[in-house]
């Protein structure tokens, strides 16, 4: 049995895979040689210019035609990387209609290097191969925050290849800033709109400063909507090929549409077209000149090609995030165009049953079964707004770096961004320069078990402090209610309660209205310690993703 484990989608678990397509018209890759590339760090958020690593061009998932042999391919588009899925009952571990091979797959962000860091677990990538957009590459082109796929020996544990593809590399053509406080701003590039939030990388520029014009490549996952919601973002310096993948409709002997892209195909090469020809539903990938491209949304492409096919057995365990895009009940829905099936062993972390409607965001472990679904074993709600505590700093930890606010313990990793906000004014602020009792807000994101920091500002002391995150639990003979694992007392008279709508709310009111795994909002006007009792308590508006 193989084990494929996925941490953002899962399609870009099948398509990074394949690493198939890249600039060949073939797409016929070729075995590639070289192994890991030790100890490379990634990249820097907010260095200067930066090679381009490569980028690529995969966000999209499979189409219905064209299974292979007995396959059931999961049809839809959604889906980040560049294969078609399927299922097939007949076959053992995985195939690839690409040249690299292997009995088991792990996908995700990356969370960190030496080897290489995804879903919490390091992956020995010594004896490895990268391809980066198809072609041959190596560990040092890879950054922190980009969707990857590890070809593994599932017996061993080492990587025989690691693969990668981003969703689009192009200009940007619109900027709206939603709030910069939760790294939360919507991008247009190369008519995809893009969504950043808490858990997104950002390097060689400030969301902040991010511009008209600027050429940006980006990696994530796709929503319900056909939005990317990014987890790696990079400003790019003069791209000599744009590329993106998705969803076409409107498909005319010439042209197609492309969320708000318009392709003009006429002269394009069309390559691994099962049926011959392009067709509404399609998932592909379009390449083109910068000179090709008209803004806002006109493209003239170069290349089309139809992603290629990965094939697993029926018995290979899968691991899935994203978004439900289907949803006919809490036993029949889909995620990133996969269906998934729960039944009476099927246990939920962070929510529960009813925590399941259409485009709400999950994790999905289960079993790949023989009608080309997954039959979930357990579902983890994950939030798709940011985490956030502003407070002192009441614990820190060396290794791994850690600091504790508000009860909460947040994970610095190597793209953390600090500032000093503060009267001190350190420039730059380094993690060694942080103190138990320094005022700080920290925003970040949830990822498996740990709260990863994105960013900390330190600021000048202030009495107030503030905490943002899933509800966990509530009891109201206690009087408590747990926001992300932390405890927090109430009392009714003394502390606020509001509703969705901004409604004030009594506190057996707010008990019969909230949900596990909705997103809270704790406020504290006088905070000395979590034993003070909360002086407002809002639910937050679910996100329309």
């Amino acid at each position: 049995m193989i084990r494929i484990v996925l941490v953002w989608m899962l399609i870009l678990f099948f398509s990074a895979g394949c690493g198939g397509g890249g600039s060949n018209s073939n797409s016929t890759e070729s075995p590639v040689s070289g192994g890991g590339a030790g100890d490379d760090t990634g990249g820097t958020d907010d260095s200067d210019g930066g090679d381009d690593n490569g980028g690529g061009d995969d966000n999209g998932g499979g189409t219905g035609d064209g299974n292979g042999g007995g396959a059931t391919v999961l049809t839809g588009g959604l889906i980040s990387g560049g294969l078609r899925v399927g299922v097939d009952p007949t076959a053992t571990g995985v195939t690839l209609d690409v040249a690299v091979g292997g009995t088991g797959l792990l996908a995700g962000d990356i969370q960190g290097f030496g080897s290489v860091i995804l879903n919490d677990a390091t992956s020995n990538t010594d004896n490895a191969i990268f391809l980066i957009e198809g072609a041959s590459g190596a560990q040092s082109d890879l950054r922190q925050g980009q969707q990857v796929l590890i070809v593994e020996n599932s017996s061993s544990g080492a990587a025989e290849a690691v693969l990668y593809r981003a969703n689009v590399k192009g200009p940007v053509t619109a900027v709206d800033v939603l709030d910069l406080a939760l790294g939360e701003v919507r991008l247009v590039v190369l008519g995809q709109t893009v969504i950043s939030d808490g858990a997104t990388t950002v390097s060689n520029v400030k969301l902040a400063n991010i511009l008209l014009g600027d050429e940006l490549e980006v990696s994530g996952v796709v929503a319900v909507n056909g939005d990317i919601v990014a987890s790696f973002i990079e400003k790019k310096s003069a791209l000599d090929e744009y590329k993106v993948i998705g969803k076409i409709s409107q498909v005319t002997a010439t042209q197609f549409t492309m969320g708000g892209l318009i392709v003009d195909y006429a002269s394009a090469t069309l390559s691994d077209f099962d049926s011959g020809m392009v067709v509404d539903g399609d998932v592909l990938e379009v390449k083109a000149l910068p000179s090709g491209f008209t803004s806002p949304n006109q493209l003239e492409a170069i290349e089309v090609e139809q992603l290629p096919l990965l094939t697993v057995g029926s018995d290979v365990q899968v691991r899935v995030e994203g978004f439900i895009d289907r949803f006919d009940s809490s036993t029949d829905f889909s995620v990133q165009s996969a269906p998934i099936v729960t039944d009476g062993g099927t246990t939920y972390q962070n929510g529960s049953v009813d925590s399941l409607a259409l485009g709400v965001k999950v994790q999905i472990e289960g079993t790949a079964d023989s009608s080309g679904g997954i039959l979930a074993q357990r579902v983890t709600i994950q939030p798709t707004k940011t985490l956030r505590a502003e407070g002192n700093i009441e614990a820190i930890d060396q290794a791994p770096r850690r600091i504790t606010v508000l009860g909460l313990s947040f994970l610095l990793r190597d793209l953390t961004e600090l500032d000093d906000d503060s009267s001190a004014e350190k420039e730059p602020l380094v993690f060694a320069d942080l103190a138990i009792g320094d005022e700080v807000e920290v925003r970040g994101y949830l990822d498996g078990a740990n709260v990863v920091a994105t960013s900390i500002e330190r600021e000048d002391l202030e009495d107030r402090a503030r905490l943002r995150g899933l509800l966990t639990a509530i009891d109201l003979e206690a009087a408590t209610l747990d926001v992300q694992g932390v405890t927090v007392n109430v009392q009714e008279g003394l502390t606020e309660f509001e509703g969705v709508e901004d409604n004030t709310l009594s506190f057996s009111e707010f008990y019969a209205t909230a949900q596990i795994g909705q997103v809270i909002s704790v406020k504290w006007d006088l905070y000395s310690s979590l034993s003070v009792v909360a002086d407002q308590i809002s639910i937050e508006e679910a996100e329309d993703d």
